[in-house]
């Protein structure tokens, strides 16, 4: 069903086309929808027939009378409708929701004012941006006004505000003057009646939305704050900035040159280092900066990071100091030199301390026997070191590093990097002493590495003739025996390196006890204390029948 509707569209097509309703679907399945009290203008729609509705001419549907006619479905102008000539092309719109904004040319003499504007009620209206088409001769246009004689609220081009009703705009028309005068309760206005003008002791500080909020232009003129090159709206106020006025005849121009009185702040507002332990402690009244850094931190070459007052530059001494950039020896308290942005200075004592340390830790061990790095236990608080094989540990002169400003004793030796010696036959103890008094114990353990000596030194029989021809580069032994000698179960007596063990197969050796069949050469495994081995060729000769040889040279 379609009740109280209109259509004032044009509608086309070749089928199923009417002005309002095109078809009814209920006309062929026995329904009965229909259009109550509804219109279509034949001739914006183009239509002379509609499947529901009643078709008008323009004029009767720009008419109320035409919707009351049908008292039991009377259209409601008084709450849901209204109907004017001004809007909506002289057809109803929906007052309860749809509010305009409409604009009165206010006696001008040519030209045309902004088309209205429908939109929500509520909603922010925007007022019309364009070109404004409409001349009252001898006056200017100056805005809009709620009121015809601008005593109402006057809104310029782009403004907006909440549309709770119908509302119409008054054009603003003034007598054109030269007048491209301001006032300012900020600064110094200079009166000199020229085009340029100055506007002097602008406090520092002073933001530029409440710059214009201090300044009154001449009646009707407007007023603009530039960047240096007069052309780009300032963003900022300093030194340097213009502010332009313009009088209502659009021509007459007055250019303010404006001067902000410099900054006398010289502080230190923020301090830091790399290697601090917490923040900066600042005094402004004693002016003073106090920054503690970590322990065993070289104070040699810091370099901060600092933030002064606004325009203001530091130096110590005769260097210019730039944050992040500039280092300087905190060994003593540095002055640095504070000016402002107006000349004057400040001294400003930057102290920096060096934290206690509490560690207590030996951090590198090193001994010039070693045979590799130290192991370090600092949850143990052990080290253990291996020396060459054969290194006497009774005297040997350790290498050491400890935590920062750490030291260390043996007993009640004081210890010295690579001075001090001590007898490392038993595991030694070295207690280190933070800076912050306390100790800790840390045992220092050495090894000799096992020996990888495997030679046989010295090899001999009861029944040899002469002594043991040992060769220590072809790994052989040569032994002669007295003649007779039963060399299948023969004792030999023999010396190995220190350390080293000997095995003739799977049969371990032992000196002056171990009995083996020379019969053929007999290999010996050697396997020095480091676990390496040699093989050993021990070969025994029996000497020639001397009875024999003497009957011969008979």
């Amino acid at each position: 069903m379609i009740n109280n509707s209109y259509a004032t569209g044009k509608v086309t097509g070749s089928i199923d086309v009417g002005g309002l309703v095109g078809e009814r679907q209920d006309s062929y399945l026995g329904g009965g929808g229909e259009a109550i009290n509804s219109f279509y203008d034949t001739i914006t729609t183009g239509q002379l027939v509609s499947a529901g509705g009643v078709g008008q001419s323009t004029a009767q549907m720009q008419n109320k009378s035409i919707y009351e006619a049908d008292n039991a479905n009377i259209w409601d102008f008084s709450n849901i409708w209204a109907i004017d000539s001004v809007h909506n092309n002289g057809y109803p719109y929906l007052s309860a929701i749809q509010v305009y904004l409409d604009y009165d040319g206010n006696g001008h003499t040519s030209g045309t004012v902004p088309t209205s504007r429908s939109f929500m009620q509520g909603i922010k209206a925007s007022i019309y941006s364009g070109m404004i088409h409409v001349i009252k001769t001898g006056y200017v246009f100056n805005g809009w006004n709620t009121k015809a004689d601008g005593s109402g609220i006057s809104y310029k081009s782009g403004d907006s505000f909440a549309l709770a009703a119908n509302t119409t705009l008054y054009a603003k028309w003034i007598v054109p003057n030269s007048n491209a005068t301001l006032t300012s309760t900020i600064g110094n206005v200079s009166t000199g009646g020229t085009a340029s003008e100055s506007i002097t002791d602008i406090p520092y500080g002073t933001t530029l939305a409440a710059f214009k909020a201090a300044i009154t232009p001449a009646t009707d003129a407007t007023f603009e704050v530039y960047d240096e090159d007069g052309v780009t709206t300032a963003t900022r106020l300093a030194t340097g900035k213009m502010v332009i006025v313009t009088a209502t005849d659009g021509t007459t121009k007055t250019t303010y040159m404006v001067s902000v009185t410099a900054n006398d702040a010289k502080d230190i507002m923020a301090f830091g280092l790399a290697e601090q332990t917490g923040s900066a402690v600042i005094d402004t009244i004693a002016h003073t900066v106090a920054i503690e850094v970590m322990s065993g931190t070289n104070v040699n070459a810091l370099v901060p990071t600092f933030v002064l007052s606004a325009e203001a530059t530091a130096k110590v001494g005769t260097v210019d100091q730039v944050s992040g950039t500039t280092a300087n020896n905190f060994t003593n308290p540095v002055t640095y030199i504070v000016k402002a942005e107006n000349g004057i200075t400040q001294s400003w004592k930057v102290t920096v301390t060096i934290a206690i340390g509490t560690e207590k830790d030996i951090t590198a061990f090193s001994l010039t026997q070693q045979t590799g790095p130290a192991v370090i236990d600092a949850t143990a608080h052990t080290v253990a070191i291996q020396v060459v094989n054969g290194t006497s540990l009774t005297n040997l002169k350790a290498a050491f590093n400890l935590s920062a400003g750490a030291t260390a004793k043996v007993g009640t030796t004081d210890q010295v990097s690579g001075l001090t010696t001590n007898n490392f036959t038993n595991p030694v103890v070295y207690k280190v002493k933070a800076e912050d008094g306390t100790t800790q114990n840390w045992t220092v353990t050495v090894t000799v590495a096992p020996s990888s000596a495997k030679a046989i030194t010295a090899y001999s029989f009861t029944q040899q003739t002469g002594p043991a021809v040992i060769d220590a580069t072809a790994h052989t032994v040569a032994i002669q025996v007295a003649y007779g000698t039963d060399v299948t179960n023969l004792t030999a007596k023999f010396t190995l390196s220190a350390g080293a063990t000997a095995k003739v197969g799977t049969k371990s050796q032992t000196s002056n006890s171990t009995a083996n069949n020379f019969t053929n050469p007999v290999t010996y495994l050697v396997r020095a204390a480091d676990n390496s081995t040699q093989n050993w060729t021990v070969t025994v000769t029996v000497a020639a029948n001397s009875a024999k040889s003497s009957l011969r040279s008979a």
